[in-house]
Formats: C-alpha cells, sequence, structure tokens
C-alpha cells in the first residue's frame, strides 16, 4: 500500500483494519489523513474497527478528519464498507448508534457497533 508508514491503523489483516486510537496525539490528522488516502487508493472494499477506549480527540484534529471524509464522501461510500465500534456497555452503545445516524448522514458510512473484538471481528466480515 504505497509508500507510507502505518502508525495510525492496523492493516495487518487487510480488509479488515483497526484504528490504533491509543497511539493518536495532538495534530495526528495529517497522518491519519494520508494512511486514509493510502487504503482509498488500494481501490479495494475495507472495514476499519474501532477499539473501545474512548477518543482524546482534541478540536483541529477532529475538524481536519470531518474536511477529509466530507471531501472523500463518495470513494468511502463506495469503498468502506463500514466502521465497527467496540463498546462493551449496553447503554453506552445505544447512545453512540443515536449519534452514528447524523455521522453517517454527513460521511456516507454505516457505523455498526459490537460488544467485544470477537463479535466486531464477525461483524466486519460479514459486511465485506
Amino acid at each position: 500500500m504505497d509508500n507510507i508508514q502505518f502508525e495510525l491503523h492496523d492493516i495487518q489483516r487487510f480488509p479488515r483494519v483497526i484504528f490504533l486510537n491509543h497511539l493518536t496525539y495532538e495534530g495526528y490528522a495529517s497522518q491519519w489523513i494520508a494512511e486514509m488516502d493510502s487504503l482509498l487508493h488500494r481501490q479495494e472494499k475495507f472495514v476499519i474497527i474501532f477499539p473501545d477506549g474512548g477518543e482524546n480527540e482534541n478540536r483541529e484534529d477532529r475538524k481536519l478528519r470531518g474536511i477529509w471524509l466530507k471531501e472523500n464522501k463518495p470513494q468511502m461510500q463506495r469503498l468502506c464498507a463500514g466502521l465497527v465500534v467496540i463498546e462493551p456497555q449496553e447503554s453506552q452503545r445505544k447512545r453512540l448508534e443515536q449519534q452514528a445516524a447524523a455521522a453517517t448522514q454527513s460521511f456516507g458510512v454505516s457505523y455498526y457497533f459490537a460488544a467485544d473484538q470477537q463479535a466486531a471481528e464477525t461483524l466486519a466480515s460479514s459486511l465485506i
């Protein structure tokens, strides 16, 4: 996949891609964008799995990612089969599911939720 060094996404089991949210840092958006560009450049369907563990994203990184997602909406709709979020707590999953509808409409990619890694892997496999 290009010559980019992936730091924020584990692509060893492509088309299942794991977002390494614990490795994000202030200013990570430019690295994230380069990695996402590389994923799209492959022209192969993929799913991104988001492990539980919360978010520590600052406003500028979120803004840059949002711009990229809107600019690349057609490609993401075509190539990203879904975003699978792992959230062990059912009440939190329900809350996230409600919020995901707006994100799906804005960015064109469906969000799915799983209670654990195994369920996320099974769900990801069914989407591809």
